[in-house]
């Protein structure tokens, strides 16, 4: 009975707990369903009031399931651009971005969004040089009047942030700091909506960089901790409490303290690894070098610390101070199975860099040693400043390498040889200046090296080196480097250099060496290569070398090559009948005497062939002989080598006789020059270093002709730019053969579109994948061209700008651009313009212009020229037409933005016919004198003469007829809004009795007080 009873109980209840769960389940479907326009429409408008840059996604869906149990919107293809001035740069992309609602609001006024997930996204943080970020993209909204009336739609309070599988790149210009990490995966949790909260996470990171001034620290290392970060809004202070990280195996503790301050960061950041052993500091290294280890067994103990502390403030230029700590003690490093192992190491090192400031970095190796067998190292080191480094350093070395090689366990390639070595060096080394005294002894002995799956070593290999200086003179400086030999079969290198006085180097040198191209694969590893002939180097100069002096050694070298010929794996045909005989030769010493002879370079491909002669004397005055004959298919040969990634499918084809002397060609004496044939080009790409960018070449033909080399049907591609090109190059020779010799030419160009942006100078690294990771740079003038251009394009674009219609002529000389004459139409206004620009290094630029534009629509220039913008922040209640006549100049930054703190100028601004709408200025000075006149008025006729310099616009008293009254003006303006303006109203009928009054404040804040004021300038701002 009681068996029956509790079986339909259960049974009662089961049914009770599988439809209540059955409903959970069909309520989570459906719930989504029944309101996800009110909830996506909530959340919708609150980005838009709140996001303050771009944002974009293809769809979004409210679910349940996407990060159960959580109701999350989830916008799937998510993109969102950065703040000024990246408002154009990407700040984040995702596959999907979820926005977690608490589910107590959503039938509520105001959803509250209290998780934010991030999937497979990419950050992209980014710093400018002045300090300014791209993520200052949300901004809360203030409390208005109409709150209790006007509270629909949503809001921030963030009780967890959770990453799965991104990407974050932060790059810091202001710092030169650059952070890449990979696979990043977080866990954030905390009541962000309070003052003062504790933020519990775990993170962690499968791949993680840090690079900071170009040079990397920490690479492709692996991250995982758990940190407590007590943070205060209000004092924005963050208190690194319990940071336990894991850098691969070494275990790390973090902690110290972050402070923002008005103009900058105060910080003090502590990190150590506590007592370790050296097997987990190993690990911290690069992955590239760790594959040694699997196999090695490291014992000792090792200790790391580093701190970072002080104020970083970069308009005060004050950096915080960096230390660096390395000890090891009783470390040993034994290859498994090595009868030899390197012990007893020892190790004490410190880095110090007061204020970040590289000439008072201090790097102090108190010791280095180590014993090998029998063999040893010993050593010390300290040098202050890099700019003129002070060093102090001793080393004494006897080492077996091929017991090195085995201790270490490196099986990449077996090494043998007696290495002995000494140094001792004390002073300053200041570049052209001095040296610290020095003596350097080493020699190297019975080596060999055998690289891994080669059948035969490179042995014999010796060297005895022998450098000093006595005392910290240049002059005294002497390097001697001699029984330097290496052989591998029939193969060798042999000879000595000696070079004395580094400040003019006195030269000896005799090398030879022989490399049969058959046998090279035999010693040195080469994947699926094939090369054939032989290879002949012989080099015999004793003399002094001093270019400014037009001084060369005595000189015999030659280089040949007979029959040679190379075949790869990425192409069936070889490149054969490969031929080089060219001699380098001087018998007196002197440019004069130099003579370059090729007779000749020559090969054969795909059963075309290519031949060019050349031969140059006398570097002083270059008589030259150059032919040139045959075609080159650079996409096939590109597949020879094995050139992957590159689109080159271009063709050369020469058939050119060059014969004369530079000084004929000077001199306008063309019947003594004998230049004469083409060189024709299809489809070729060329690179330039000082361009981010490949030319395209679709067309052209160069044409040699007397002492110019034409363009002939010459049509180019840059980026999104067309250019096409008549005219000549000339002094091709002296350009190619001296230093100082500029090379000169005239050019007519014709453009649909420019784009200048594309063509600034880039100087970070070529990893598609971190475009924009590396440093920008601005667009750089070569020094040593001469070239006048007679421009004309349809349009051309910069920052966003266009000009169209443009016209004028572009003078090139001395690192300098000059554009007169020109003009162009913007925003619908004729333009006259003369300018110069000149580039002062890749990253900093500087330019001056005149402009005159008669008449233009001045609405329109506030909204789409930003320098305008800048400049007139008045002319944002204005309508009509204006005219501007101004003379400017200053610099430009490594984004090509204008420096507001460099820029010097005049001119005047003429108001043709304007009409004013809610400009706050006379508004709030009519509500104050009690003329309601002057509110929202009509001008024409005014010419306001102006002055810039150090931020501060000043403008010369300006009258002005509103209404039968005069009111008059002057003062300055800020480029950042901020005003220091007085005035006198005029009072009908001539204006002789009037109520003065003075503007204090902000553009959109303007304070007026009636009466005199005190003359006080606003404060300046100084360029950096």
């Amino acid at each position: 009975m009681l068996s029956a009873r509790f079986k339909k109980f259960s049974l009662t209840a089961l049914k009770v707990i599988s439809l209540s769960f059955g409903g959970v389940i069909v309520l989570l479907f459906i719930l989504p369903l029944l309101f996800p326009k009110a909830v996506s429409n909530k959340i919708k408008t609150w980005a838009n009031n709140s996001i303050t840059s771009e944002l974009n996604f293809s769809k979004a869906r409210l679910s349940f399931f996407n990060h159960f149990p959580s109701l999350t919107l989830t916008l799937y293809d998510f993109s969102l651009k950065g703040s000024t001035p990246f408002e154009q740069d990407t700040l984040m992309v995702a596959s999907e971005v979820s926005l977690g609602v608490d589910l107590s609001t959503v039938f509520s006024k105001t959803i509250r969004i209290n998780e934010i997930y991030l999937t497979k996204g990419n950050v992209h943080v980014q710093v400018d040089t002045d300090g300014r970020p791209n993520y200052n993209i949300y901004q809360s909204t203030a409390p208005s009047k109409n709150t209790k009336d006007d509270t629909s739609g949503a809001a921030l309070h963030i009780d967890r942030i959770q990453l799965e599988h991104c990407r974050i790149i932060y790059n810091d210009r202001s710092l030169a700091l650059n952070i890449k990490a990979n696979d990043v995966n977080y866990v954030g949790k905390g009541d962000l909506t309070s003052n003062k909260f504790d933020l519990y996470s775990d993170i962690g990171i499968n791949s993680f960089d840090l690079s900071y001034g170009g040079v990397p620290y920490i690479q492709s290392k692996k991250l995982k901790g758990n940190l407590i970060t007590r943070i205060n809004t209000k004092s924005l202070d963050l208190v690194f409490e319990k940071n336990d990280l894991k850098i691969n195996q070494l275990p790390v503790q973090f902690q110290g303290s972050f402070s923002f301050l008005r103009n900058g960061y105060e910080m003090d950041f502590q990190l150590g690894s506590g007592a370790s052993t050296l097997a987990a500091l190993f690990s911290a290294l690069p992955a590239r070098y760790l594959s040694w280890m699997e196999h090695t067994d490291i014992d000792g103990d090792a200790e790391l610390s580093a701190s970072l502390k002080g104020k970083y403030m970069a308009k005060a230029n004050r950096m915080p101070d960096f230390t660096f700590k390395i000890k090891v003690r009783d470390g040993e490093i034994a290859s498994s199975g090595a009868s030899s192992k390197i012990e007893k190491l020892r190790l004490d090192f410190i880095t110090r860099v007061p204020q970040l400031n590289p000439d008072r970095l201090n790097i102090s190796l108190d010791s280095l040693s180590f014993q090998l067998g029998q063999g040893h190292l010993l050593a010390d080191l300290d040098i202050t400043s890099l700019t003129k480094p002070l060093v102090k350093a001793r080393m004494d070395a006897d080492i077996d390498l091929e017991q090195w090689t085995k201790a270490i366990g490196y099986d990449k390639f077996k090494l043998k040889g007696h290495l002995v070595a000494t140094l001792k060096a004390d002073g300053r080394y200041v570049p052209n200046v001095s040296v610290p005294t020095f003596d350097f002894k080493s020699t190297f002995s019975d080596g060999a090296l055998q690289f891994e799956d080669v059948p035969e070593p490179v042995k014999n290999i010796g060297f005895v080196v022998e450098a000093y200086s006595r005392d910290n003179s240049y002059t005294n400086v002497h390097l001697d480097i001699s029984r330097i030999h290496a052989q591998a079969l029939n193969n060798y290198i042999r000879g000595n250099v000696q070079v004395n006085n580094a400040y003019s180097p006195n030269i000896d040198a005799n090398l030879a060496g022989l490399l049969h191209l058959e046998e090279l694969k035999k010693f040195y590893p080469l994947d699926g290569v094939d090369l054939h002939g032989d290879l002949n180097i012989n080099i015999s100069s004793k003399g002094t070398w001093l270019p400014a002096q037009k001084l060369f050694p005595v000189t015999i070298a030659s280089l040949k090559m007979n029959n040679g010929a190379i075949r790869t794996k990425y192409y069936p045909n070889p490149i054969g009948k490969i031929n080089i005989d060219a001699m380098l030769t001087d018998t007196a010493g002197n440019f004069n005497a130099l003579k370059f002879d090729i007779k000749p370079v020559a090969f054969e491909f795909e059963g075309q062939t290519f031949n060019l002669k050349a031969a140059v004397d006398n570097f002083n005055d270059p008589h030259y002989d150059i032919t040139a004959n045959g075609s080159i298919d650079l996409g096939k040969i590109y597949k020879v080598l094995g050139k992957e990634g590159y689109d080159v499918n271009g063709m050369i084809k020469a058939d050119l006789s060059l014969h004369g002397k530079q000084s004929d060609a000077m001199a306008g004496q063309y019947a003594k020059l004998n230049n004469k044939g083409s060189l024709t080009v299809k489809d070729v790409t060329v690179r330039a270093n000082i361009f981010p960018l490949p030319f395209h070449i679709n067309d052209g033909v160069f044409r040699f002709a007397d002492d110019k080399m034409w363009f002939d049907r010459f049509d180019v591609h840059y980026g999104k730019s067309d250019m096409h090109l008549d005219g000549y190059l000339y002094n091709l020779i002296g350009y190619m053969t001296q230093k100082d010799q500029p090379l000169q030419g005239q050019m007519d160009l014709k453009s649909h579109y420019i784009q200048v942006d594309e063509l600034a100078a880039y100087t970070g690294n070529n990893d598609p994948a971190d475009a924009g990771a590396g440093m920008p740079g601005v667009v750089v003038i070569p020094g040593n061209v001469a070239l006048t251009v007679n421009a004309a394009a349809d349009r051309v674009n910069y920052s966003s700008i266009d000009l169209h219609r443009f016209h004028g002529t572009l003078a090139i000389a001395n690192g300098t651009l000059t554009m007169s004459n020109t003009g162009f139409n913007i925003i619908d206004a004729a333009v006259v313009m003369d300018a110069q620009y000149t580039s002062l290094s890749p990253k900093r630029a500087q330019f001056d212009f005149r402009i005159n534009a008669k008449e233009f629509d001045i609405r329109r220039a506030y909204k789409e020229i930003k320098l305008f913008h800048d400049m007139a922040t008045s002319a944002s209640s204005a309508s009509g037409v204006v005219g501007l006549a101004y003379h400017v100049n200053g610099r430009l930054d490594e984004n090509m933005k204008v420096s507001y703190p460099s820029l010097t100028g005049e001119g005047v601004l003429t108001l043709k016919k304007i009409k004013l709408k809610g400009f706050k200025l006379l508004n709030t000075v009519g509500s104050k004198t009690g003329r309601e006149d002057l509110k929202d008025p009509g001008l024409s006729e005014v010419n306001i003469r102006s002055s810039i310099a150090n931020n501060i616009i000043t403008i010369e008293r300006t009258k002005l007829r509103i209404a039968g009254m005069r009111p008059r003006f002057e003062g300055q303006v800020s480029f950042d809004g901020r005003l220091n303006l007085k005035g006198r109203v005029g009072l009908p009928p001539l204006g002789i009795w009037g109520i003065p009054f003075n503007v204090t404040g902000t553009q959109h804040n303007p304070v007026v007080r009636l009466g005199k004021n005190k003359d006080m300038d606003l404060q300046e701002g100084k360029e950096e």
